[in-house]
Protein backbone atom coordinates (compact mmCIF):
# COMPACT_ATOMS: atom_id res chain seq x y z
CA UNK A 1 0.00 0.00 0.00
CA UNK A 2 1.04 3.53 -0.75
CA UNK A 3 1.94 5.89 1.77
CA UNK A 4 -0.80 8.12 0.41
CA UNK A 5 -2.88 5.19 0.37
CA UNK A 6 -2.40 4.21 4.07
CA UNK A 7 -2.92 8.01 5.44
CA UNK A 8 -6.40 8.13 3.09
CA UNK A 9 -7.33 4.95 5.02
CA UNK A 10 -6.54 6.38 8.14
CA UNK A 11 -9.24 9.02 8.40
CA UNK A 12 -12.78 8.91 9.06
CA UNK A 13 -15.49 7.74 6.81
CA UNK A 14 -18.54 9.27 5.64
CA UNK A 15 -20.48 6.23 5.54
CA UNK A 16 -21.22 6.65 1.67
CA UNK A 17 -18.21 4.55 0.64
CA UNK A 18 -16.35 1.60 2.28
CA UNK A 19 -12.71 3.25 2.72
CA UNK A 20 -13.52 6.59 0.87
CA UNK A 21 -11.86 9.52 3.04
CA UNK A 22 -14.20 12.05 4.63
CA UNK A 23 -13.52 15.25 2.51
CA UNK A 24 -11.19 17.90 4.04
CA UNK A 25 -13.52 20.21 7.04
CA UNK A 26 -16.12 17.28 7.15
CA UNK A 27 -17.91 17.30 10.22
CA UNK A 28 -21.05 15.84 10.27
CA UNK A 29 -24.51 14.95 7.92
CA UNK A 30 -25.98 18.64 7.19
CA UNK A 31 -29.52 19.09 8.80
CA UNK A 32 -32.33 18.36 5.67
CA UNK A 33 -34.68 21.61 6.23
CA UNK A 34 -34.21 25.23 7.43
CA UNK A 35 -35.86 24.19 10.77
CA UNK A 36 -33.70 21.97 11.41
CA UNK A 37 -31.00 24.28 12.12
CA UNK A 38 -32.47 26.02 15.42
CA UNK A 39 -29.20 27.15 16.90
CA UNK A 40 -30.98 26.70 20.13
CA UNK A 41 -31.56 23.13 20.28
CA UNK A 42 -28.86 22.23 17.69
CA UNK A 43 -25.05 21.50 18.04
CA UNK A 44 -23.28 23.79 16.46
CA UNK A 45 -21.24 22.74 13.88
CA UNK A 46 -19.92 26.15 13.11
CA UNK A 47 -20.02 29.44 14.50
CA UNK A 48 -23.45 30.62 15.00
CA UNK A 49 -23.76 34.72 14.67
CA UNK A 50 -25.71 36.48 17.23
CA UNK A 51 -26.03 40.28 17.98
CA UNK A 52 -26.00 41.94 20.73
CA UNK A 53 -27.89 45.84 21.31
CA UNK A 54 -26.20 48.50 23.56
CA UNK A 55 -29.44 51.53 24.39
CA UNK A 56 -28.05 53.44 26.96
CA UNK A 57 -30.04 56.43 27.93
CA UNK A 58 -29.82 59.42 30.84
CA UNK A 59 -27.05 56.76 32.66
CA UNK A 60 -28.89 53.59 32.79
CA UNK A 61 -28.66 50.97 30.38
CA UNK A 62 -31.70 48.34 28.97
CA UNK A 63 -31.29 44.92 30.31
CA UNK A 64 -33.37 41.83 29.68
CA UNK A 65 -33.97 39.25 31.84
CA UNK A 66 -32.94 35.66 30.02
CA UNK A 67 -36.30 33.29 30.20
CA UNK A 68 -33.79 30.18 28.71
CA UNK A 69 -30.57 29.01 29.33
CA UNK A 70 -27.88 29.42 29.53
CA UNK A 71 -27.97 31.88 31.95
CA UNK A 72 -31.58 31.62 32.61
CA UNK A 73 -33.06 34.37 34.85
CA UNK A 74 -29.75 36.26 34.55
CA UNK A 75 -29.40 39.72 32.94
CA UNK A 76 -28.29 40.42 29.61
CA UNK A 77 -28.20 42.81 27.10
CA UNK A 78 -30.94 42.23 24.22
CA UNK A 79 -30.11 40.01 21.44
CA UNK A 80 -30.30 36.72 20.02
CA UNK A 81 -29.34 34.74 16.81
CA UNK A 82 -29.51 35.85 13.32
CA UNK A 83 -31.83 34.17 10.78
CA UNK A 84 -30.77 32.82 7.08
CA UNK A 85 -30.97 35.98 4.71
CA UNK A 86 -30.66 38.92 7.66
CA UNK A 87 -28.33 41.60 8.17
CA UNK A 88 -26.79 41.64 11.61
CA UNK A 89 -27.68 45.35 11.72
CA UNK A 90 -31.61 44.55 11.07
CA UNK A 91 -31.48 41.37 13.39
CA UNK A 92 -30.32 43.91 16.30
CA UNK A 93 -33.42 46.16 16.03
CA UNK A 94 -35.70 43.08 15.40
CA UNK A 95 -34.33 41.17 18.57
CA UNK A 96 -34.37 44.40 20.62
CA UNK A 97 -37.98 45.28 19.70
CA UNK A 98 -39.06 41.50 20.42
CA UNK A 99 -37.51 41.15 23.69
CA UNK A 100 -38.26 44.86 25.42
CA UNK A 101 -41.11 46.47 22.92
CA UNK A 102 -38.65 49.36 22.08
CA UNK A 103 -37.86 50.58 18.19
CA UNK A 104 -34.14 51.24 17.68
CA UNK A 105 -31.67 52.20 15.39
CA UNK A 106 -28.25 50.87 14.79
CA UNK A 107 -25.18 54.04 15.61
CA UNK A 108 -22.68 52.11 15.31
CA UNK A 109 -20.47 49.06 15.59
CA UNK A 110 -19.41 48.30 19.09
CA UNK A 111 -17.14 45.43 18.35
CA UNK A 112 -17.26 41.53 17.15
CA UNK A 113 -16.85 38.85 19.80
CA UNK A 114 -15.82 35.93 18.85
CA UNK A 115 -14.22 33.88 21.83
CA UNK A 116 -15.18 30.02 21.43
CA UNK A 117 -15.63 29.59 25.20
CA UNK A 118 -18.16 32.94 25.35
CA UNK A 119 -21.46 30.81 25.28
CA UNK A 120 -21.73 27.05 26.51
CA UNK A 121 -23.87 26.24 23.56
CA UNK A 122 -21.27 25.99 21.26
CA UNK A 123 -19.13 28.99 19.42
CA UNK A 124 -20.76 32.04 18.67
CA UNK A 125 -19.94 34.93 17.30
CA UNK A 126 -21.87 38.22 18.30
CA UNK A 127 -21.47 41.60 16.45
CA UNK A 128 -22.62 44.19 19.67
CA UNK A 129 -24.17 47.48 18.14
CA UNK A 130 -24.78 51.01 19.93
CA UNK A 131 -28.74 51.52 19.23
CA UNK A 132 -30.39 54.71 19.67
CA UNK A 133 -34.01 54.72 20.89
CA UNK A 134 -37.08 55.44 18.42
CA UNK A 135 -40.04 54.53 20.76
CA UNK A 136 -41.92 51.93 21.64
CA UNK A 137 -43.53 50.92 25.30
CA UNK A 138 -41.08 49.03 27.33
CA UNK A 139 -42.55 45.02 28.69
CA UNK A 140 -40.49 41.77 28.69
CA UNK A 141 -41.04 39.16 25.28
CA UNK A 142 -39.77 36.67 23.37
CA UNK A 143 -37.05 35.17 24.84
CA UNK A 144 -36.74 37.73 27.81
CA UNK A 145 -38.66 36.88 30.89
CA UNK A 146 -38.22 41.29 32.23
CA UNK A 147 -37.10 43.94 30.63
CA UNK A 148 -35.71 47.06 32.49
CA UNK A 149 -33.60 50.23 32.61
CA UNK A 150 -30.69 49.86 34.84
CA UNK A 151 -28.56 52.52 36.51
CA UNK A 152 -24.93 52.19 35.17
CA UNK A 153 -23.54 53.03 38.31
CA UNK A 154 -25.54 49.54 40.29
CA UNK A 155 -25.44 46.78 37.62
CA UNK A 156 -26.61 43.58 38.01
CA UNK A 157 -24.29 40.34 37.48
CA UNK A 158 -24.48 40.52 33.59
CA UNK A 159 -24.58 36.95 31.23
CA UNK A 160 -22.10 35.65 28.91
CA UNK A 161 -19.34 38.37 28.18
CA UNK A 162 -21.77 41.63 28.32
CA UNK A 163 -19.82 43.41 30.90
CA UNK A 164 -17.14 43.67 28.69
CA UNK A 165 -19.44 44.39 25.47
CA UNK A 166 -20.48 47.19 27.60
CA UNK A 167 -17.91 48.89 29.08
CA UNK A 168 -16.59 49.25 25.38
CA UNK A 169 -19.90 50.65 24.40
CA UNK A 170 -19.29 53.54 27.47
CA UNK A 171 -15.32 53.90 26.30
CA UNK A 172 -16.39 54.51 22.72
CA UNK A 173 -18.55 56.77 23.64
CA UNK A 174 -16.96 58.90 25.69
Amino acid sequence: MSPSARSRSSLPSTGKAPGRPAPVGYLAPRPRATKDLDPHRTPLLTPAIAVDGVLIERGKVLLVRRRNPPFRNDWALPGGFVVRGERTEDAVVREVEEETGLLTGVVRLVGVYSDPSRDERGHVVSAAYRLEWRGGKLRGGSDARDARWWPLTRLPPLAFDHAQILREARRKSS
